[in-house]
């Protein structure tokens, strides 16, 4: 899915409505405690002198040139008369697992408008490759088309069960089960009945039982779908994989860039000397703004992202365990009326707390308003922040 810079900052804003506003109103109907809670969070794992010294040749800009080379190679496997439909969703199937969708999606959404078309107007080949079918009804359906369970109706015998054994064309069903909608009971028995089966037949399935794709952060299964590619290079087209490593090693560097710039930025802010008792996870925090959005051009919205998670879980760790009653309640008006004088008193801890939020978003707001030209965001962000 690909982020407009404006729904980027309206994600931020979300997320920090939901879990900070949560956190201002529970924690204040607490009653004050003799004695402060002691941290138990187990230490940072990651040595962060190291990861600022990481580097990549990847970031150069010859190999930028050459995967848009590779892309205009693979672009052409879509025009091929030759190709057929199933040899079509297969491709775009291997573009999705490979982290490429993004470069090819206008190609993909003509390939599929087509094939929707195909599947509308005649049912032969359908009929011919159920597995063909199954492919085509969960890519549809990823992709935001309209896709009928009607689809699928070919899979079962008179008497409702599945008359299909391949398990490729099971697997291929189930993981287009969990694409269901609300009321859709054909996808949902197919599910538990293939989940049974499958089961039964003590298949290897763990990933595909308990994690199916629908369910699961894309960008991070990338690579080892290139390592399966690889396993199998008679059935894989060489230019796309080539493409997907090139292009998954541009985007390793950029992420370490930006891995880079947030750890600089905690350390600015001197949060690890003046708040020992928070949880220091600024790398899982931006593992998880990486998940949202890992393609090179979202970059600010991985940094801004990994900032409002990192200071949501410190707000978080000082009114769980540092603030007495009295002390969150200035803290939460000084949120409210985002005024730094309203923290004057506070621990020195809780001071560079509120600061930090401050000046974080006024610093993200100002880099939306440089971005889209002109428009400012710290209103929205202001308004969610102190939002009761």
């Amino acid at each position: 899915m690909i982020l407009s810079q404006t729904t980027s900052y309206r994600n931020i804003v979300s997320l920090f409505s939901t879990m900070q506003t949560n956190k201002l109103h529970s924690t204040i109907k607490k009653q004050s405690l003799p004695e402060r809670k002691i941290s138990t969070y187990k230490p940072n794992i990651w040595k962060y002198d190291h990861l600022l010294t990481l580097t990549s040749e990847y970031s150069e800009e010859k190999y930028k040139v050459q995967a848009e080379k590779l892309k205009e190679e693979v672009s052409c496997t879509f025009s091929n008369s030759t190709i057929s439909p199933l040899d079509l969703l297969e491709l775009i199937d291997s573009i999705d697992k490979l982290g490429l969708s993004c470069y090819f999606e206008v190609e993909t959404k003509e390939a599929l408008e087509k094939i929707l078309m195909s599947v509308k107007t005649s049912s032969s080949w359908k009929e011919e490759n159920l597995y063909a079918t199954a492919l085509c009804f969960r890519l549809l359906r990823e992709h935001g088309h309209h896709a009928s369970q009607d689809m699928l109706k070919d899979f079962f015998d008179g008497k409702g069960k599945l008359k299909v054994s391949d398990v490729k064309t099971l697997l291929e069903v189930l993981e287009g089960s969990y694409l269901s909608m609300e009321g859709e009971n054909v996808l949902d028995d197919t599910r538990l009945f293939i989940t049974k089966n499958l089961k039964s037949l003590e298949y290897n399935l763990s990933n595909s039982l308990s994690f199916p794709l629908a369910w699961r952060v894309k960008w991070y299964d990338v690579r080892k779908h290139i390592c399966a590619r690889e396993l199998e290079c008679n059935n894989t087209n060489p230019m796309l994989l080539k493409l997907a490593k090139h292009n998954f090693n541009i985007i390793q560097a950029t992420h370490q860039k930006d891995l880079k710039h947030v750890l600089r930025w905690r350390r600015n802010l001197s949060l690890v000397e003046d708040l020992s008792f928070t949880r220091d996870r600024i790398v899982e925090s931006f593992f998880f703004a990486v998940g949202v959005a890992p393609e090179p051009q979202h970059g600010s919205m991985r940094k801004w992202l990994t900032k409002v998670i990192e200071l949501v879980l410190i707000i978080d760790d000082v009114y769980d365990i540092y603030g007495s009653l009295a002390q969150v309640q200035q803290f939460t008006r000084a949120i409210k009326k985002w005024d730094p004088n309203e923290v004057e008193g506070l621990p020195e801890c809780m001071q560079i707390c509120f600061r930090s939020l401050h000046d974080t978003i006024e610093d993200i707001s100002f880099e939306i308003q440089q971005q889209k030209g002109g428009l400012s965001a710290l209103p929205y962000l202001k308004q969610v922040v102190s939002t009761k």
